[in-house]
């Protein structure tokens, strides 16, 4: 019987903040019903599926591409491969070459987790330094990842191909359409350092045929 060790959340709460992305609508939470005037208590919320940790389907950058209700829950688990980005400058590209050392340990369906550091999101003074100075991934690194055949990419960004908007539709659409996954707006602490392969789970809010949804993802020890 496996047991548990322990888990580490590696999700972003999915308020707007100063932090938020950009280009999302900012979030709206009103209470709806009250214990003094319903005798209960219910939130409505506004925002953008893409907001917070989430998930984006094909469907996100290919027209009649897979959305999170075609996938199986078989899809949103297994073995996620730590790799380490802690000391990447502001601004660069993540290569093949940053991975290539990876390769022994990373095994086809497996998740690899891009811990760049960049989703302690408390440590940037300036929103615009977390918004627009994150690490990316390169064209290289993303043809090495579909070549290796990995199941799903995350990031601790909103934006695994940054912001640049030529990089951000070539990487999207090389991934979606090689059917990986992108997990985005991660928070990948350095305990994760700690072990090289970790159990994942990350199972979708299930909106239906829509290009993403969020997520509460996490890390899983079984000791």
């Amino acid at each position: 019987m496996l047991r548990i060790k322990r888990i580490i959340d590696l999700s972003q709460n999915i308020d707007s903040g100063k932090y938020n992305n950009p280009l999302a609508p900012v979030l709206k939470m009103d209470i709806c019903a009250t214990h003094d005037k319903n005798g209960w208590m219910a939130e409505t919320i506004f925002t953008g599926l893409h907001a917070g940790t989430h998930i984006d389907a094909p469907i996100h950058k290919i027209k009649n591409g897979k959305t999170i209700a075609d996938y199986p829950l078989q899809r949103f688990h297994g073995y996620g491969v730590v790799v380490d980005l802690f000391n990447k400058e502001p601004g660069s590209e993540i290569t093949a070459k940053d991975l290539y050392k990876y390769k022994k340990v990373l095994k086809a369906n497996d998740i690899i987790l891009l811990c760049t550091g960049w989703g302690n999101k408390e440590k940037f003074k300036d929103p615009n330094d977390y918004i627009y100075k994150s690490p990316w991934l390169g064209e290289s690194a993303c043809d090495f990842l579909i070549e290796s055949k990995v199941n799903a990419a995350g990031i601790d960004h909103f934006s695994i191909g940054g912001m640049d908007e030529r990089n951000v539709s070539v990487i999207h659409e090389k991934l979606l359409a090689a059917d990986i996954l992108i997990f985005e707006d991660l928070f990948l602490p350095e305990i994760l350092l700690e072990k090289q392969k970790w159990y994942i789970f990350a199972f979708p809010v299930f909106t239906g045929n829509t290009s993403g949804s969020f997520a509460r993802i996490v890390a899983v020890d079984f000791g």
